[in-house]
């Protein structure tokens, strides 16, 4: 029975202060109870997150970590008459597979078979049997062959294999990806070179009794074929693929000989020299993530893909417009990222380099056609920004919104009212009262608010990200704090020392000092509400209007410059 009992998937439970991962369980395990069956997780961090919410990373910390993939590969069975009729042949035939593979894998990994030609093994851990479906569905488990029925073709069948991988070392997303790059080198070495059918046929007679269906069975070489992966870790902050940024950018450029490129290869021809251009560029300047995922889209308005002959461009300049999709941390600053990418960019010896490179890239037999070229600007069309988790209110360390990916249990209960799509909606659900949320941890981005201590009317200015829960008074610019909290300062707190100053509106108004009795000038954005009423915009109108008894006369000889 043991024997027929082993397609199972591996599950992460609880045991003490940690969770731990197993393919078998016994019957007073959790696995069998039915009223149980929410105690045990796809992944490590769904366990901790669950089990744990309050010491997630100490969880993580100690738990032994693994990760599954799955794949499937041809093989073929002999044409011997003995045939995989009913689930239990496909059971069995799937533990003989899965002790062949393992001899190939390392001692921390272990496979389970999930489906034999057109039929699919499972177990079901509510009565700890193995269920089949597919094409076997319905069927009982150890009922007599369907008469002249075969779950496996007579050339090759598709055999479904999922591994479970444990690695102590590895504390995240990109260590276990690196894990599972090496496992596949190492299965398609053991398959390809026939390794695994020998095991195969091996273990196919040794077992009592033998497995009959698989003696002289043969592994399709180069059938290795990748399914799915699914790492421990989901998105946490040692991920590298929290977020996915997808931008639209262009360059402008000029003095490209246009007659020289009318025809649909020549077109062809430019978008390679450019595109290999700008990817040498930005790797130059440090975006190598944007250069490796960059397509070029358009030329001069017209998409690369859709040119019609012949090919005019009369634009000066064009515009050359590409693609690129990366991925960074969940907690990344994208605003702050996207902001020094232009401004790298943008240097003038940035968009020298692009020129450069596009020469350099240049496979035009006549390389006249780009020598005059120059890259004007380079600007960011569009941003487009998705998590790769859902957003929800995080209450006992962040008191943010956040898209780390530990998301509790019960919110998944709840999804419409705790995870949101957008950082927007969830702090406008959770957290309106608190201006700060959704603020990077990694934010450069300064923000003003305002200072109280000394009696001074003038705001300060600190990163987003150094703002500390409760503090709720945060603006994006100088203007807005001291318009909002020092209306009747907004001079003296514009002109605060180090923080760049408010907008002005360049506009001279002129308004009466009534202690003084005369005028003067300042900028239409600092004038103080009351003021408009008695603001002119020459002095003379000032003095004459505010100070009518002796026709502005005083006023004018006592103001700075004269009427």
């Amino acid at each position: 029975i043991t024997q027929c009992m082993v397609n199972e998937n591996p599950m992460w439970y609880k045991n003490g202060n940690k969770c731990e991962q197993k393919i078998y369980f016994e019957d007073w395990e959790s696995k069998y109870t039915p009223n149980m069956a929410s105690d045990l997780h796809e992944t490590l961090e769904e366990c901790c997150v669950a089990k744990f919410w309050y010491d997630i990373d100490g969880c993580m910390a100690e738990s032994p970590r693994s990760m599954t993939s799955s794949f499937t590969m041809d093989v073929i069975f002999p044409d011997n008459g003995i045939r995989v009729g009913s689930c239990q042949d496909a059971d069995i035939v799937g533990n003989a597979v899965e002790r062949a593979i393992n001899i190939g894998l390392p001692t921390n990994a272990a496979s389970f078979v999930t489906g034999i030609g057109c039929a699919t093994v499972e177990r079901n851990p509510e009565s700890d049997t193995t269920v089949c479906g597919g094409c076997l569905a319905g069927y009982d488990f150890t009922g007599q062959s369907i008469t002249g029925f075969n779950v496996v073709e007579e050339d090759a069948s598709k055999i479904t294999v999922g591994i479970s991988m444990n690695s102590g070392a590895c504390e995240d997303l990109e260590c276990f990806n690196q894990l599972h790059e090496q496992l596949v080198v190492d299965l398609r070495e053991f398959i390809d070179k026939g390794m695994l059918a020998v095991e195969i046929n091996n273990w196919a007679r040794e077992r009592v009794p033998p497995v009959k269906q698989l003696w002289g069975a043969s592994v399709v070489p180069d059938s290795y074929q990748q399914l799915s992966l699914n790492n421990p870790y989901v998105v946490t902050a040692s991920s590298s693929k929290g977020l996915e940024v997808n931008t639209t950018a262009s360059f402008e450029i000029d003095g490209v000989d246009w007659t020289q490129i009318t025809s649909t290869h020549d077109v062809q021809m430019f978008a390679s020299s450019f595109a290999n251009g700008i990817v040498a560029s930005f790797t130059n300047e440090g975006y190598s993530d944007v250069a490796s995922s960059m397509a070029l889209e358009s030329i001069c308005g017209v998409p690369k893909d859709h040119v019609t002959e012949p090919f005019q461009c009369t634009n000066s300049p064009a515009s050359v417009k590409f693609r690129s999709t990366v991925y960074l941390s969940y907690d990344a600053d994208t605003d702050e990222y996207t902001k020094s990418m232009t401004e790298a960019l943008n240097a003038p010896t940035a968009l020298q380099n692009v020129e450069e490179a596009v020469l350099e890239q240049a496979s035009f037999d006549d390389s006249a056609i780009l020598t005059s070229m120059t890259v004007e600007s380079f600007s960011l069309s569009g941003v487009v920004i998705k998590s790769l988790a859902p957003y929800y209110p995080e209450w006992v360390d962040k008191h943010t919104c956040t898209n780390d990916g530990r998301h509790p249990t019960f919110q998944r209960g709840s999804e419409s009212d705790y995870l949101f799509d957008t950082m927007e909606d969830c702090c406008a659900r959770w957290f309106d009262y608190n201006p700060n949320c959704g603020a990077s941890s990694s934010s450069s981005v300064l923000k003003f608010y305002p200072e109280y201590s000394n009696n001074l009317a003038q705001c300060s200015a600190k990163p987003a990200s150094g703002f500390k829960e409760g503090e709720i008074e945060m603006f994006d610019t100088l203007d807005d704090c001291c318009e909002a909290k020092f209306p009747n300062h907004k001079l003296s707190c514009c002109s605060v020392e180090g923080l760049g100053g408010c907008t002005t509106s360049g506009t001279l108004v002129y308004t009466p000092n009534w202690i003084d009795g005369n005028c003067l000038s300042q900028d239409e954005a600092f004038v103080l509400e009351y003021e408009r009423i008695f603001a002119h915009d020459s002095m003379r109108g000032c003095c004459e209007e505010n100070f009518y008894h002796d026709d502005g006369s005083t006023c004018c000889s006592q103001s700075e410059g004269g009427c």
